[in-house]
């Protein structure tokens, strides 16, 4: 498994919130890529920009929050990419590579976050710690 959560990240995870509450925010963050990613390669076949650049802002920002960070640095590319003072301005074809790139991670991120889930669901239901000491 790829760690999507960095370290420090899933420190601060278990000392700001119950093993549940984490468990239920990585699900929604987990929930919500497929939908967003689909509304992505829908504004990139009609290279609507603005909605393009919109869904990789929440992407981004959802991404980094549960620290995703390949995921965070792609949808950061593609914001970059589709930004307005982009001359001249992104075709259809170069926002579905972007949308094929970020799918990919989406779906490795998802993996990866079922199994996050599922072992913190293993701490809340043992009430052990899920990091080994010596690891802050």
């Amino acid at each position: 498994m790829t760690a999507p959560i960095a370290q420090g990240l899933a420190v601060q995870l278990m000392e700001d919130l119950t093993p549940d509450d984490v468990c239920a925010v990585l699900a929604v963050f987990r929930d919500d890529l497929e939908r967003l990613s689909v509304s992505l390669r829908e504004a990139a076949e009609v290279a609507d920009l603005e909605l393009f650049r919109r869904i990789s802002h929440s992407m981004a920002g959802a991404a980094g929050a549960v620290g995703a960070e390949p995921l965070e640095t792609v949808c950061r590319q593609a914001m970059k990419a589709s930004a307005p003072e982009q001359t001249p301005p992104p075709r259809s074809t170069e926002l579905l590579i972007y949308s094929s790139e970020i799918d990919r991670l989406c779906a490795t991120t998802r993996q990866d976050m079922a199994a996050c889930i599922a072992r913190f669901e293993a701490v809340a239901a043992t009430g052990e710690h899920i990091l080994r000491s010596g690891s802050r």
